[in-house]
């Protein structure tokens, strides 16, 4: 059960966009450790995920966020999760699919203000309005 995060460095490095721009974004878990937690006044074991979220601009720049997934499980579970990734650097998927999907969204949340900021595309498409064509609010009005 993921009980919190940190983020502890962010980068941005960005130059003035020339042409057409492809924006890859990663995220990846890279170190995976015991530490003690205080949960509710009390002191639990705990492993710390270290993530790096990364969106690349290509030439234009790159926004670089790194952090810490706090969880805590049955001291069986922590200890597997430690001995398989101090092993082969894997996880179980049923383990590691939240912190992933955690540090993904903790490095978007901080992407797209911080792309902002230095006038960069947002790194995640971001919804918008539109109003229906003619055409289709004809149609509509007829079915009614």
């Amino acid at each position: 059960m993921i009980i919190g995060y940190r983020i502890n460095k962010i980068n941005v490095n960005a130059e003035e966009p020339k042409g057409q721009l492809e924006i890859k974004a990663n995220v990846k878990v890279d170190s995976i450790k015991k530490k003690d937690f205080f949960v509710a006044a009390e002191k639990k074991p705990g492993l710390e995920f270290g993530f790096n979220f990364t969106a690349d601009y290509g030439q234009a720049g790159k926004i670089s966020v790194d952090g810490f997934i706090f969880y805590i499980a049955a001291e069986e579970v922590m200890d597997e999760i430690e001995k398989k990734w101090t092993k082969d650097k894997k996880v179980d998927d049923d383990r590691m699919i939240p912190v992933l999907n955690k540090a993904m969204h903790l490095g978007y949340t901080e992407a797209i203000v911080l792309a902002d900021r230095v006038r960069l595309p947002s790194p995640l498409r971001m919804p918008r309005v539109s109003a229906k064509k003619k055409e289709e609010k004809e149609e509509t009005k007829e079915q009614a």
